[in-house]
């Protein structure tokens, strides 16, 4: 196993086709980062400023498995979870929700999300380290459930390596530094 610079190391945020939000040419923002990296905190004040909506993805994940009923374990299968959160975006939360409307959508769930797809949208990538992430999800778990903290900081810990992963994948299928 190796170690890599991002997980000790912030880097600067990346604003991919962040122009398009700029000159109005995308009703729709995404942000994305680690837990904790500070996504609603911008998103929440940006959607402020801009007189925009705010969404949170995290809704995503309880109302897909709603629909789903008792099909939700197909969601355990990546390559169904990213047609099927991609589809559930697209005609669930855009074309219902917010159809012709200013939106600013933050989540982990955008990198679940068809790579292409995401490509179309302006995002921005809160670059937060792996360990500051931890640190803040240990924290906020600890206010909400000291129990089964250990259990939830591994499950963070777990989840922050797969996210530098899909991140430095998305990364690079795009050409982005």
């Amino acid at each position: 196993m190796f170690l890599h610079e991002t997980i000790i190391l912030p880097k600067e945020d990346t604003y991919f086709q962040y122009d398009l939000w700029e000159d109005g040419k995308s009703d729709v923002l995404l942000i994305t980062g680690l837990v904790g990296s500070g996504k609603s905190t911008l998103g929440r004040q940006m959607a402020e400023e801009e007189g925009c909506e705010f969404y949170e993805l995290d809704w995503m994940e309880h109302a897909m498995r709603e629909t789903l009923g008792k099909d939700a374990d197909k969601l355990r299968d990546s390559e169904f979870r990213r047609k099927y959160a991609t589809d559930f975006f697209k005609t669930r939360i855009l074309n219902k929700r917010f159809r012709g409307k200013r939106v600013i959508v933050e989540g982990v769930k955008v990198m679940r999300m068809d790579r292409d797809y995401m490509a179309t949208f302006p995002i921005i990538i809160k670059e937060t380290s792996a360990v500051v992430s931890s640190v803040r999800a240990i924290n906020r778990e600890r206010k909400r459930d000291e129990e089964n903290i250990f259990q939830n900081v591994h499950t963070t810990l777990k989840y922050n390596k797969r996210f530098i992963k899909l991140v430095k994948e998305f990364k690079k299928d795009l050409g982005i530094r």
